[in-house]
């Protein structure tokens, strides 16, 4: 998102606020109260702030219908009756020209703009294509004048209208339903510092003699880290590059001794020893439920929301701050049959105290962590396979079959 008047983070916060305040501080939203949220600023183009913001909604503001995405998102030229929002959509949201119109356009690869612009005209928004929509644009007659060129709605960056006009910036609204839209904020986060290449030369002076060799120990193009104006008072002011609601804290999923064990070559025996003494956030887990009582009702996946694993001391600690957590365990594959049913386990099992009392039902030890899942009703035995098989060959096609046998086969040990 940028702002057209300097330093951007008055507009930036302001936006942001607006959007995800909690419902106590502020009873404007504009697309339904958030549950979690993350944004990452990277610096485009010269050298401008550039806010990449994605808002998680509660489950009854989702935007499922094309009515309720047509109400949020628009990516359409308003008509004249709304001048001051015709004008922001000319100024501000208007991609190119390229195409035909402008086939010199920075963004024509092989005659075709690579992203994608003109779009298509459509009459109605298609809620699903690939995870994402396919927005409005109707063939109106709407268009404006952009330079020396005349586009209509297929150039329309899709926008909020309220937030178009009330801030007067470039904010590019998108419904996202689709895990590439997490992936994509992620890759900012983790993708390193902008670069440029380089090349130092030795230039020889006029009046040097001849003869002396020219010194090119360094004529070679070096990877540097680039920081243009914008960027270096954004970090000198301490401004946040990135930021998410919720911290994401994975535990660890492991047999009996097969916990992973980290060395440098030549020192297994002393990092096997070390492994031995240590524990590790399982095994400190099922010590934590001898000695704390409260620690005994929650299951291990939700152990992380009021204790904090210490990796100095291996052990679990009363949390003192809190914060939005979200706990994964690792996962296991369901060929690695022990493993999958351990996994199992853990997420419906607590005050669990050691490997062989999580398998301990109604207080007999099972054989198996398996055995342990088939006997607490958590999943069916291998019969559920072939009676899925039997019922499925009475109306399947034998194509079908085999897909469904061959699905079996890669997620499952039958």
């Amino acid at each position: 998102m940028e702002n057209r008047d300097g330093i951007y983070k008055w507009l930036m916060w302001h936006n942001a606020k607006l959007v995800f305040a909690p419902k106590s501080s502020c009873n404007i939203h504009i697309f339904g109260v958030p549950v979690a949220h993350i944004y990452v600023i990277e610096f485009q183009k010269r050298g401008l702030p550039h806010c990449h913001l994605l808002l998680m909604l509660r489950e009854e503001d989702k935007l499922r219908t094309r009515e309720q995405i047509d109400e949020m998102v628009c990516a359409e030229i308003p008509s004249l009756g709304y001048p001051k929002l015709r004008e922001c959509v000319r100024t501000l949201m208007i991609y190119g020209p390229c195409g035909i119109s402008n086939p010199n356009s920075v963004c024509m690869v092989d005659g075709t703009c690579e992203k994608k612009f003109p779009k298509d005209f459509l009459e109605e928004t298609n809620t699903n294509v690939s995870g994402y929509p396919v927005y409005r644009r109707r063939n109106n007659g709407e268009k404006v004048q952009v330079g020396t060129h005349e586009v209509d709605n297929r150039f329309v960056v899709p926008y909020n209208k309220y937030l178009l006009e009330k801030y007067r910036a470039h904010i590019n609204v998108e419904v996202c339903s689709s895990v590439k839209s997490v992936k994509y904020l992620f890759k900012y986060i983790y993708k390193g510092h902008d670069c440029a290449n380089m090349e130092i030369r030795h230039v020889l002076d006029n009046n040097e003699p001849t003869g002396i060799h020219e010194h090119n120990e360094v004529k070679q193009f070096l990877s540097c880290r680039y920081v243009s104006p914008p960027e270096g008072f954004w970090r000198l002011s301490e401004f946040k590059m990135h930021a998410q609601s919720h911290t994401v804290y994975r535990l660890a999923v492991h047999l009996p001794d097969e916990q992973h064990v980290y060395y440098r070559e030549g020192n297994q025996r002393q990092a096997a020893a070390r492994a031995e003494e240590r524990d590790t956030q399982l095994t400190a887990w099922f010590k934590l439920n001898q000695t704390d009582e409260n620690a005994r009702n929650l299951f291990y996946c939700s152990l992380p929301e009021h204790y904090v694993f210490n990796t100095q001391t291996t052990k679990w600690t009363r949390r003192i701050k809190f914060s939005n957590i979200l706990t994964r365990m690792y996962s296991a594959s369901p060929r690695n049959e022990e493993k999958f049913y351990l996994r199992m386990l853990l997420l419906h099992v607590p005050r669990a105290t050691s490997f062989s009392n999580l398998k301990t039902i109604d207080g007999q030890e099972m054989a198996t962590f398996k055995d342990a899942c088939i006997r607490l009703r958590l999943v069916e035995n291998d019969n559920a396979l072939q009676e899925a098989l039997t019922e499925a060959a009475a109306h399947q096609m034998p194509r079908q079959l085999l897909s469904m046998f061959s699905m079996m086969c890669i997620s499952t040990s039958p």
